[in-house]
């Protein structure tokens, strides 16, 4: 959408079944992911805003033997991306190196959040759950707008709860799968 709201583009007309959108912390990788294909794929942007479309690579393969696709994505302060999955919520580094994994035993992963007093909450749903676990390392505010973003098409600040925002901080070796009741597992 251009900045006057008149002009949408297609950026990529490749996917199956898209269901899921999250930017790395610098805002330069946008993260895809595609239910069907049991992918998330990554790609640089422009300073356009529109996508660096020779950098189009699979970030990260989520399908196995257990039950679950990608959904729920999310990425924390240092990177790191959590995305529902086969057998629960996958966390992956920058570079899509698979960290470990949450297992909370419900037969998919439909949305996540990290919130709670302490932000060191995190927060998931399945077809027919909600769930929490508490995390080792608090989630942290999503940066502010980027300066740079003309004003319409920023979004405005919502008055909600912190529960309701999108990063955790991590850290690299140790990115906050060790849980209190569900299991980690790599």
């Amino acid at each position: 959408m251009t900045p006057d709201l008149g002009t949408l583009s297609l950026l990529a007309d490749d996917f199956v079944l898209p269901n899921g959108l999250a930017f790395s912390p610098d805002e330069s990788v946008l993260y895809i992911n595609d239910t069907r294909r049991g992918h998330i794929r990554a790609f640089e942007l422009l300073p356009s805003g529109m996508l660096a479309k020779h950098t189009d690579r699979v970030f990260a393969d989520l399908r196995g033997p257990e039950p679950g696709v990608p959904d729920g994505m999310k990425v924390d302060v240092e990177g790191n991306v959590y995305c529902g999955g086969a057998g629960g919520i996958w966390v992956m580094d920058p570079a899509g190196k698979k960290l470990g994994r949450i297992v909370h035993g419900a037969p998919a992963t439909t949305n996540l959040a990290f919130g709670g007093d302490d932000w060191r909450t995190l927060y998931i749903t399945s077809r027919n759950h909600l769930g929490a676990v508490k995390v080792k390392i608090p989630a942290s505010r999503c940066r502010s707008w980027r300066s740079d973003v003309p004003r319409l098409i920023r979004p405005r600040r919502l008055q909600t709860s912190r529960s309701a925002l999108c990063c955790i901080r991590a850290h690299r070796r140790d990115p906050g799968v060790a849980m209190g009741n569900a299991a980690a597992s790599g």
